[in-house]
């Protein structure tokens, strides 16, 4: 038996904790001065991994940023598209942030976090069968979350036959936007579960206990 455990919990929103608004007049690097942003060399420090917005206040649709930082305590670059008057938010968690670069002209933009972010991925053997992962998920204060889970392997590097976790997740219905305990047994084998805040700032713990006997013949 494995015994897999995990908390989230995320501070308040703030759409310019990692840059106050300001607007490029041509391609180059976003100035991190938002109040979580601070250091030699200069780096943003978010509460928690979470998912990085961009708030146009014009049309950014034309612009792609480029967000480099950790996740979950590694190495992370992505590419997003700007929106147009609203956010654009990115796929990945990033607990730090140490550049943004902006690929031309920009309106006026800040940067910040929104209400959403993750644990990190939490690996289990797809392997043993029967295949059973029971959860127990407890909440404390104000929160919505949900379970994910996905089939990539995580090890491996993306290909076309093993996409992003991102790419393949899927949420349980009686799992999708809770907000009170629940508890749920998984029997469809999978690779790796993560839980999901999208709102509040309370507490949600979950703990798993992967059993089963023996391997599943190849």
């Amino acid at each position: 038996m494995q015994l897999l455990q995990a908390s989230k919990a995320l501070a308040a929103a703030n759409p310019a904790a990692i840059a106050a608004s300001q607007t490029l007049g041509a391609a180059g690097p976003v100035t991190l001065n938002g109040p979580a942003a601070g250091g030699v060399p200069i780096t943003a420090t978010l509460d928690t991994s979470r998912r990085v917005i961009i708030t146009s206040a014009g049309n950014d649709t034309g612009v792609t940023f480029t967000v480099t930082g950790t996740s979950h305590g590694v190495y992370r670059s992505e590419q997003l598209t700007g929106a147009s008057g609203g956010a654009a938010a990115t796929v990945n968690d990033f607990d730090t942030i140490t550049s943004i670069t902006a690929s031309g002209a920009t309106s006026a933009i800040t940067v910040g976090t929104s209400t959403t972010g993750s644990t990190r991925w939490m690996n289990v053997n797809p392997n043993v069968a029967p295949f059973s992962l029971d959860v127990e998920i407890s909440v404390t204060g104000a929160v919505t979350y949900s379970v994910e889970y996905t089939l990539s392997d995580l090890i491996l590097e993306p290909t076309a036959r093993n996409p992003t976790p991102a790419a393949i997740i899927v949420r349980p219905t009686s799992l999708v936007n809770q907000t009170t305990a629940a508890s749920y047994n998984f029997t469809q084998p999978m690779r790796a579960w993560r839980v999901t805040i999208t709102a509040g700032t309370g507490t949600v713990t979950i703990q798993a206990m992967q059993s089963g006997i023996g391997s599943m013949a190849a």
